[in-house]
């Protein structure tokens, strides 16, 4: 009696409690063909990143959250997407997303990221744009992380000089962590 008393509780609490409502959304960003040209000025190849936005279970109130940044291997679930799970355990939405591979970029790792480096600088910030008009995301809580290469630009995102070139107010990230 007890038990069945308490896995009623237990399927009525899960049953009130609100869904994730993970959404797929689209940002605008740029292609660059260097760092040089991103830094110009210049308008740089229109793109659309498709994104995974996921929050944490059990709230539908504003959340602070994570971009998380792949390595130049590309976004692999089992690193990064792991990364992004124990994150949302913690109370962030997170913010997972493909940087290279929608570029048609299938050898980072051997032709290098001179190539690549001004795109990837420009999704972080775009990506934080993004975030910050989202309702469910408090836009002064938006943290960045990323592994390997994604660690390179979480730092460089860092740099005033870079954010002024990407982003037109006052919105930064409120924490950078390059692992």
């Amino acid at each position: 009696m007890k038990i069945g008393f308490m896995l009623a509780v237990l399927a009525l609490a899960v049953a009130s409690a609100p869904a994730s409502a993970d959404e797929k959304i689209v940002f605008k960003s740029q292609t660059f063909k260097d760092m040089g040209e991103a830094l110009s000025g210049a308008p740089g190849e229109p793109i659309e990143i498709e994104d995974d936005l996921r929050f944490p279970l059990g709230t539908d109130k504003r959340v602070p959250a994570i971009v998380v940044l792949h390595t130049i291997g590309s976004y692999r679930e089992g690193n990064e997407g792991w990364h992004a799970e124990q994150f949302r355990k913690a109370g962030f939405a997170t913010l997972t997303y493909e940087s290279i591979r929608v570029r048609k970029v299938f050898d980072a790792p051997t032709r290098g990221l001179a190539q690549l480096w001004g795109s990837l600088v420009a999704d972080g910030f775009n990506a934080l744009k993004a975030l910050a008009q989202h309702p469910r995301i408090d836009p002064s809580r938006i943290a960045v992380t990323g592994y390997s290469t994604g660690g390179e630009v979480t730092r460089v995102l860092a740099f005033e000089r870079l954010r002024k070139a990407f982003v037109a107010d006052d919105l930064r990230f409120a924490a950078h962590v390059a692992v």
